[in-house]
């Protein structure tokens, strides 16, 4: 699929933020409503745009996040169809891709305490039982979204390690759980929905961005659809010096091909998102990192993207 100019003018405001309606987005491009309509409606359909989601920040809310790796074997697609199934319905589960490297499925996972993680990892692992090889975690300690760079843009969304947790009442959950798949939502739909005033909504929705609970309305796309591969770089870092590790991410974030960048404690120590044209890039990034910083890179591991099947920034906050 080829982009075009006006639909990626369209994208780069929907990814800043999503919520803006057709007609601001009508009055920016100086083209009528109907076209902006219909123009996300196309790519919808087409399967580019997969869907409209608020970014909560996970940390505020008083839970970490765990990446999971679960590598598996003797598996056919039916009984990793079955088994990824069964992850979606874990609430505390936000994120899931399957991929082509030593590990099969990706997880990531959020608890508020080690207990709630252990009993989620054990579930987990229960899950894939007849089929697991090995499982490792790496705990979240802060991430920088960067999100797409074809469209220009830099959320500078920066999550980390839990928060004294945030008091949210009622209200507030109710319009999360409306906002959390739907992050495009009309203000009188809201209403409806969550049995609350057109008032109340604007009030609770504007409190909860500004004690930043909300990081931002995201888009959802599937990159592929433009031919451009998704993969995960997984970094395990020599000792080095806080100065020179500094250094080295920001280089990284400076690169037109990453897309996330996560520091975590545990099996690895970086996790890089990038979305690239083909894997001769990823190999030559590899190479440029390796000449640059020849001190920084101890080993790494290169996963190929090949479906995301859930993503959500919206835990069980009841308990």
């Amino acid at each position: 699929m080829k982009l075009k100019k006006r639909d990626k003018e369209i994208l780069k405001i929907l990814n800043k933020n999503c919520r803006e309606p057709d007609s601001n987005i009508a009055k920016k491009l100086k083209i009528s409503k109907q076209a902006v309509s219909y123009r996300i409606k196309k790519m919808q359909e087409n399967g580019l745009i997969k869907n409209f989601y608020t970014e909560f920040n996970i940390s505020k809310l008083g839970f970490n996040s765990y990446y999971i790796f679960l590598e598996l074997e003797k598996i056919t697609n039916k009984t990793e169809k079955e088994i990824i199934e069964k992850l979606v319905d874990e609430e505390n589960i936000g994120w899931i891709i399957s991929g082509i490297g030593k590990s099969n499925i990706i997880l990531l996972a959020y608890a508020k305490t080690i207990k709630e993680f252990d009993d989620l990892y054990l579930r987990i692992k229960n899950i894939c039982a007849e089929y697991l090889r090995d499982a490792n975690f790496s705990i979240l300690t802060k991430s920088h979204k960067l999100s797409y760079r074809f469209l220009e843009t830099d959320l500078g969304g920066v999550q980390t390690e839990k928060f004294q947790q945030i008091i949210l009442g009622n209200e507030d959950i109710k319009l999360m759980e409306v906002l959390g798949q739907n992050a495009r939502e009309r203000i009188t739909i809201i209403s409806n929905k969550t049995g609350m005033t057109i008032d109340v909504v604007r009030y609770r929705l504007k409190k909860l961005k500004t004690s930043e609970v909300i990081n931002g309305f995201r888009m959802k796309l599937d990159v592929s659809k433009l031919g451009i591969q998704w993969y995960l770089l997984l970094i395990k870092l020599q000792p080095i010096d806080e100065k020179t590790k500094k250094r080295f991410l920001s280089y990284i974030l400076q690169q037109k091909e990453t897309y996330y960048l996560t520091s975590t404690i545990g099996n690895y120590d970086l996790i890089v998102d990038l979305q690239v044209a083909s894997s001769t890039d990823i190999r030559n990034l590899i190479f440029e990192l390796r000449d640059k910083f020849p001190e920084v890179i101890k080993n790494f591991e290169t996963i190929l993207i090949f479906k995301e099947y859930k993503i959500s920034y919206l835990p069980l906050i009841v308990e």
